[in-house]
C-alpha cells in the first residue's frame, strides 16, 4: 500500500487572545501549556487548559487546545464539542475550522467536514493546512480530481511541501499516470532524500507497472536510508511471493516482523504465502496472529475463510461456523444503516448493481461478460461498481456494456454503500465473497433491500445482509448443502455459469500422444488446490499407462523449494520426475491456452475444483476426469460437465476417478474422436449459451423482486423466490412476467417429483405450466418424456414437436423427436428434423450413438444405481456404494445367484461380470416407488436399458416382478449365492424373509440394510444411535420417522442384523459397517455375511 503523509511539521498553534479582557495570567499559562502539549506531556498541558476553563469558560484557545488533545486521542466526541464551543466564541478563526474538519472525518461525517475546511479557506485564503487537509479527504473519498485541484493549490503556494507531493503522486499512481507519479515523487525526494515513505512510494508505482525487480530496488533504497524500517521487508516479500519465490519472500516478512513484532499486515502476508505453499494450518495460525494484533482486520479473517475452501480436512460445518464468527466479529455494527426506499411495484423496471474488482481480464468476467451482453435492458437497468485495480480492455468491453459504471478504487466501503443507495439499486450482486479486494463491508450496511452473492466465491459468505446465493442442484444439491449457508440458495434451471469461450483461443490440435506415442495428462490449476491426496491419485494414474507424464502449471514453481517439494511428493509415490514437468506462468492468454494443446487428458484437483481452467480444457478439446466431493467447491466441475453433456467423466471415489483417468487413456484412437467433438458439445450446451442463462437469471431475479414487494417493503428479511406463489397465486398470475415464474417454477418442481419417481403428480405440474405459459418448452419437452415412457407416443410425439416450435434450437427436444420417431419406425421424418445428425455423416456414428445413450439415459425418471456401461458411460444414481466394502468375492464363476430387490441392476450386472453363469433378479417395486407399477416394462426399464447396453441375454441373465414372500424351492430351484441388498427394511416381516432366503440359498448369503449404530430417529437422529458391538435393537417405524420415508418400517443394530441371520439357519455370521464415520443418512448402512457351512469357532 502507498503511503500517504500527512503534514508532521504542524505544531499547535500558540494562543494569540484570551477570552477575558487583559488576563495575562492565562495567556501565559496557556502558552506555557501548548509548550507541553508540542513536548508530548499531554496530561500536565490538559491541566492546565482545564485550569484556565475553570476561570474562563469560553476561553477560545483553551476550548480549542483541549479539542485537539481530544482528537489526537482519537475521542472524536469530546473533541467535537470542544472544538464546536471554540468556534461559537470565535467563528472567524481558520484554523479551528481546520480542527472540526478532521474531526468529523474522524466520526466518519465528510460531507460536513468538507465544510469546515472549505469554511477554513474562505476564512483564511492562505491557509494552506486546510486545503492540503481537504485534498486528502477528497482522495480518500476516491474524489482524485478534486483532490488533485487541492494538491496543486498547495504546490503553487509550497512548491517543494513533501507530504502534499507524495500524496498527488500516489493519486497519479492509482490513475495509472506512472510519469507524472514518478516526477512528484523524484521532487519530494529532492527536498527529502532520507524519506524512506518516499522510495517505498516510487517502489510501489514500479510494481503497479509489472517491473518487480525496479520496486525492489526502491524498496532497497529505503532500507538503506532506514535500517529499522519494517515496511519495505514486507513490500519485497510481497514482490517474491508474487513471482513465485515463495521461500525467499518468508524470509523477508519475517525480518519485517523481528524489527517491529507486532504488524498484523505482515502476518496476513506470511499466511498468504503459507496458503499458497498449501501449508493451511500454518496459514491459518499466522492469519490469527494478525487478527489478534488487529481484531476489525477484515481481510485476514476473510483470508482463513478462503483457506478453508483448500483444505480438504475442512468440514462444511466449520466452515459455515467459522463464517458466521466472521459476521459476528467484523461486521455486526455495521448491519441495517439503511433502510429501503424503493418502489415495490413488482413489474417495473429494475435496477441491478454488480460490484467486484475483477471487471478485467479475469476468471470472473470469462462467467459475467455474457449475461452483461444478454440483459434485457428494457427490464433492468445495469449498474457496475467496479474496484479494478489496473483497467484493460476487458474493462472497457463491460464498461460499454453498463448503464451506469462506477469506478469505486480507493473509495471507503461507507462511501460506497451510500453511493449505492443513492442509486436506488434494487437488486446487488456481491462477486467476490471472501477474496482478494472484497466489499462486503458495502454489503454489510445493507444500502439495496435484495442482496445476492454469485461467481466469485465457492462457500458461504456469512454476511446475513446477503439474503440469496445464486447455484444449481449439481453444484448444491437441494436439502444437503442448504444447512450450510446463511444465504437462502437459488438453483437455476440450468447451470449456474455462463461460459464466454476466450476469443484468442487457438485451434485444436490433433491428439498429442499419437504425435509422441505417450499419453500426457495435465492440470494448470493453482497448486493449492493440489494437495498430497491429489498427487497420491495422479501417481496412480501415471504408475497404471504405461510412459505416461504429467504437465502442471503454476507461478509457485519459479520457486526452487516448491518445486522440489512437489517433484518429492511424486517421487514418493513411484513417479520420477523426469516424466513430471512443472511450467511457471505463461506469457500471455494465448500462450497459456496454447499449452492445452500439450495435454490429452486433464485432471482435476480435488476438494477444491477448477472453474475456468475446467472451461479452458474443454474448450481446447481436453476431456477433464472430476471428482464429485461434498462441498460446492467440489462440485462445479461436476456442474460444468454435466451440463456439458460429459457426466460420464465425473468419478464418486478416488479409486473411480483414477479408473476413468486410466481407461480413457487407454484408447488412442477413441480419445482422438473424442477430443474433435468436446468443443461441439460446449458450443451446444447450456453452458455456453447466454440467452438461456441470461433468461434463467432475470427470472430468479424477478422472483426475489416479487417476493421482496409482497412483504413489507420496508423489512429486509426476504423469503425463498416462489415461496410466496400459492397454488391460488399460480393460477391468478396474470402478468405475462408472473405467469412464466410461475411455469418455471411449477416445471422445477415436476422435475423434482419427477427425479423421485413421482410420475403422475409430475405430469400434473407439467401441465400445468404449459397452462400457464404455453411457451415454456421445457414443460412441453418434459412431458413429452413422461408421455413416451407411459406408451403415449402421439402425444409424446405432439410434444416433442410443440417444444421444437417454440424453441428450435432445443437439442433435447431434437434428440426425444428423433427417438420417438424411430421407435415409431417413421425414419424418413427424422432424418427430416434432424438434419444434423444426418449431415455428420458415418465418421461421426460411435460419438452420436454415445450421445443417444447419454439422452435415453436422462429420460428415465430414477436412478438408483451408478451402472458402468460400454463407452465410459455411468448412469446418473445416487445410492453410496463402494463396491470392495462389501467384500463380494471376485471370482464367482459358476455360480447361481438370486438378487433381490435388484432395481436398476447394478449387482446382477456386477456377478455376470465376475463370472456368474446365471442370475435370477427380483424385484416388486411396491416398497419405495409405486407409481411405477403401471406396466412391468415400466418398473424394469432401468434393468432392460442397462441389460441390453452391456449384451447380457436371457440364458444367463433373468428378472421376475415379484415378492420376496412368494419365493420358494419350487419357483426358482436353489441357489449357491444370495444378495439381499437395501431391502430388509422396507419389509414388514423381515425374518420371515429371512428365512425364504434360508430355504433356497445352498452357501452364502450377503445382506445391506440401514443399520441404527449410528443413527435413530428417536435418539435424536445422525450421530445418535447404538454404538458399540452388542447392543440388541431393532426398532419399528409405523410412520415416516426413518429417513422421511414411510416405506421403511425397521432398522436393526448390525448385532441385532448377525443375530437375526443366525435365526434363520445362517452360520459363521459376521457383519461391518460400511461406512466408519458416516456424516449423512444415506451412509448409515450395514453389511452382514452368513453361510451354509458348519460352524467355526
Amino acid at each position: 500500500m502507498s503511503k500517504t503523509r500527512a503534514d508532521k511539521s504542524k505544531k499547535v498553534p500558540a494562543p494569540k487572545t484570551t477570552g477575558k479582557q487583559g488576563a495575562k495570567a492565562d495567556l501565559h499559562k496557556l502558552e506555557r501549556a501548548a509548550m507541553l502539549h508540542n513536548q508530548g506531556q499531554f496530561a500536565e498541558a490538559e491541566k492546565i487548559y482545564r485550569e484556565v476553563l475553570a476561570t474562563d469558560p469560553k476561553n477560545q484557545d483553551a476550548l480549542h487546545l483541549t479539542g485537539l488533545l481530544a482528537l489526537q486521542d482519537q475521542k472524536f466526541d469530546t473533541a467535537k464539542k470542544f472544538i464546536s464551543k471554540a468556534i461559537a466564541s470565535a467563528p472567524i478563526i481558520s484554523i479551528f475550522h481546520v480542527s472540526m474538519g478532521k474531526t468529523l472525518e474522524g466520526l466518519l461525517d465528510f460531507p460536513k467536514a468538507i465544510e469546515s475546511y472549505a469554511q477554513a479557506i474562505k476564512l483564511d485564503s492562505n491557509n494552506i493546512d486546510a486545503v492540503f487537509h481537504l485534498g486528502n479527504l477528497y482522495k480518500n473519498l476516491g474524489k482524485f480530481p478534486e483532490a488533485e485541484s487541492c494538491y496543486q493549490k498547495v504546490l503553487n503556494h509550497t512548491p517543494n511541501h513533501v507530504a502534499t507531493l507524495n500524496n498527488l503522486g500516489n493519486i497519479y499512481k492509482d490513475l495509472g499516470k506512472f510519469e507524472q507519479a514518478f516526477a512528484c515523487y523524484e521532487k519530494a525526494i529532492d527536498s527529502d532524500p532520507m524519506a524512506a515513505d518516499l522510495y517505498i512510494n516510487m517502489g510501489n508505482a514500479y510494481k503497479d507497472m509489472m517491473m518487480p525487480q525496479e520496486a525492489v530496488n526502491f524498496y532497497h533504497k529505503a532500507i538503506e536510508v532506514r535500517p529499522d524500517f519494517p515496511d519495505p521487508y514486507n513490500n519485497i516479500g510481497y514482490i517474491l511471493q508474487h513471482t513465485g519465490k515463495l521461500s525467499d519472500s518468508i524470509e523477508y516478512y519475517k525480518k519485517a516482523l523481528e524489527i517491529t513484532p507486532d504488524l498484523p499486515e505482515v502476518y496476513h502476508n506470511l499466511g498468504n504465502v503459507y496458503k499458497d505453499m498449501g501449508e493451511f494450518p500454518e496459514a491459518i495460525e499466522a492469519y490469527r496472529k494478525a487478527i489478534v494484533l488487529r481484531p476489525d482486520f477484515t481481510n485476514a479473517h476473510s483470508n482463513i475463510l478462503f483457506a478453508m475452501n483448500y483444505d480438504e480436512k475442512a468440514r462444511p460445518e466449520e466452515m459455515v461456523n467459522e463464517a458466521r464468527k466472521w459476521w459476528q466479529q467484523q461486521t455486526t455494527h455495521l448491519a441495517d444503516q439503511y433502510k429501503p426506499t424503493n418502489n415495490p411495484d413488482p413489474d417495473r423496471r429494475l435496477r441491478i448493481g454488480y460490484v467486484s474488482p475483477d471487471f478485467c481480464l479475469h476468471s470472473v468476467s470469462f462467467f459475467f461478460l455474457s449475461l452483461l451482453e444478454k440483459h434485457d435492458k428494457n427490464r433492468f437497468e445495469i449498474y457496475c461498481y467496479s474496484d479494478v485495480r489496473r483497467p484493460d480492455a476487458t474493462t472497457a468491453r463491460l464498461q460499454g456494456l453498463a448503464d451506469h459504471w462506477r469506478q469505486i478504487t480507493g473509495q471507503p466501503d461507507e462511501i460506497v454503500a451510500q453511493q449505492v443507495h443513492d442509486d436506488q439499486i434494487d437488486i446487488l450482486f456481491d462477486l467476490t465473497g471472501h477474496t482478494a479486494y472484497n466489499r462486503l463491508l458495502v454489503f454489510a450496511r445493507g444500502p439495496a433491500p435484495i442482496q445476492v452473492s454469485w461467481l466469485g466465491y465457492p462457500n458461504t459468505t456469512g454476511v446475513e445482509t446477503i439474503q440469496y446465493r445464486i447455484t444449481d442442484a449439481i453444484a448444491d444439491p437441494p436439502g444437503t448443502s442448504d444447512p450450510f449457508y446463511t444465504e437462502k440458495l437459488i438453483r437455476l434451471p440450468h447451470c449456474f455459469l455462463c461460459y464466454s469461450p476466450p476469443e484468442i483461443a487457438p485451434d485444436i490440435s490433433e491428439l498429442p500422444a499419437k504425435k509422441h506415442q505417450q499419453i500426457t495428462f495435465g492440470s494448470f490449476n493453482n497448486i493449492t488446490k493440489t494437495s498430497e491426496s491429489v498427487i497420491r491419485a495422479w501417481c496412480h494414474i501415471l504408475n497404471q499407462v504405461k510412459n505416461s507424464q504429467i504437465i502442471l502449471k503454476s507461478i509457485a514453481f519459479a520457486d526452487p523449494e516448491t518445486k522440489k517439494r512437489y517433484l518429492d511428493l511424486f517421487q514418493k509415490y513411484g513417479v520420477e520426475p523426469e516424466r513430471v514437468i512443472l511450467k511457471k506462468r505463461t506469457a500471455s492468454p494465448e500462450e497459456h491456452l496454447g499449452l492445452y494443446n500439450e495435454i490429452d487428458i486433464a485432471l482435476d484437483p480435488f476438494p477444491y475444483n477448477g472453474t475456468t481452467t475446467t472451461c479452458e480444457a474443454l474448450w481446447m478439446g481436453v476431456p477433464v476426469i472430476a471428482l464429485r466431493g461434498d462441498l460446492h467447491c467440489s462440485r462445479v466441475s461436476a456442474s460444468i460437465l454435466t451440463h456439458t453433456g460429459l457426466a460420464h467423466l465425473i468419478a464418486e471415489t478416488p479409486e473411480e476417478y483414477v479408473d476413468k483417468a486410466v481407461s480413457l487413456a487407454r484408447d488412442l484412437n477413441e480419445l482422438s474422436e473424442f477430443r474433435k467433438n468436446i468443443r461441439g458439445l460446449m458450443q451446444g450446451s447450456t453452458l455456453c449459451n447466454p440467452e438461456i442463462f441470461a433468461r434463467d437469471m432475470e427470472s430468479a431475479l424477478r422472483s426475489m423482486w416479487t417476493a421482496w414487494c409482497k412483504q413489507d417493503p420496508t423489512s429486509t428479511t426476504q423469503t425463498e423466490p416462489g415461496e410466496h406463489m400459492t397454488s391460488t397465486d399460480m393460477s391468478n398470475a396474470t402478468h405475462p412476467e408472473e405467469k412464466t415464474n410461475a411455469a418455471l417454477l411449477l416445471n422445477r418442481k415436476g422435475e423434482e417429483l419427477f427425479a423421485a419417481g413421482n410420475i403422475q403428480e409430475a405430469a400434473q405440474l407439467f401441465e400445468q405450466a404449459i397452462a400457464l405459459d404455453p411457451g415454456c418448452a421445457t414443460a412441453h419437452n418434459n412431458l413429452g418424456v413422461l408421455s413416451y415412457h407411459g406408451g403415449q407416443l402421439d402425444k409424446a410425439l405432439q410434444c416433442f414437436r410443440k417444444a421444437l416450435e417454440i424453441n428450435p434450437e432445443d437439442r433435447a427436444a431434437i434428440d426425444n423427436l428423433g427417438d420417438i420417431l424411430q421407435a415409431m419406425q417413421t425414419l424418413a421424418p427424422q432424418q427430416e428434423t434432424n438434419p444434423e445428425r444426418s449431415a455428420k455423416g458415418a465418421a461421426a456414428a460411435p460419438i452420436l450413438d454415445r450421445e443417444k445413450t447419454l439422452t435415453e439415459i436422462k429420460k428415465f425418471p430414477f436412478w438408483y444405481h451408478k451402472i458402468e456401461l460400454p463407452d465410459g458411460i455411468v448412469t446418473p444414481g445416487w445410492a453410496p456404494i463402494n463396491p470392495a466394502a462389501y467384500r463380494i468375492p471376485e471370482d464367482l464363476t459358476g455360480k447361481r445367484v438370486l438378487d433381490v430387490g435388484a432395481w436398476d441392476g447394478y449387482w446382477t450386472f456386477e456377478a455376470l461380470r465376475r463370472g456368474a453363469k446365471e442370475v435370477i433378479a427380483i424385484d416388486d417395486f411396491s416398497d419405495y416407488l409405486g407409481q411405477l407399477q403401471e406396466s412391468d416394462r415400466k418398473a424394469w426399464a432401468t434393468f432392460d436399458f442397462c441389460k441390453r447396453q452391456l449384451g447380457y441375454d436371457d440364458q444367463r441373465c433373468k428378472r421376475f416382478d415379484m415378492s420376496i414372500y412368494d419365493l420358494s424351492e419350487e419357483t426358482f430351484g436353489h441357489f449357491d449365492i444370495v444378495f439381499f441388498f437395501g431391502t430388509l427394511y422396507h419389509l414388514r416381516h423381515p425374518l420371515l424373509a429371512l428365512d425364504k432366503l434360508a430355504a433356497v440359498c445352498d452357501q452364502e448369503i450377503f445382506v445391506e440394510t440401514a443399520i441404527l449404530d449410528d443413527y435413530s430417529p428417536y435418539r435424536g437422529g445422525l450421530g445418535q444411535g447404538y454404538p458399540g458391538s452388542n447392543q440388541m435393537v431393532m426398532e419399528f417405524y409405523p410412520g415416516s420417522e426413518y429417513g422421511s420415508n414411510d416405506s421403511n418400517w425397521w432398522a436393526p443394530t448390525l448385532y441385532c442384523l448377525i443375530n437375526m441371520l443366525h435365526a434363520a439357519g445362517f452360520n459363521n455370521c459376521r457383519g461391518w459397517k460400511l461406512t466408519k464415520n458416516p456424516k449423512e443418512l444415506p451412509h448409515c448402512r450395514g453389511f452382514a455375511y452368513g453361510n451354509k457351512a458348519s460352524s467355526t469357532a
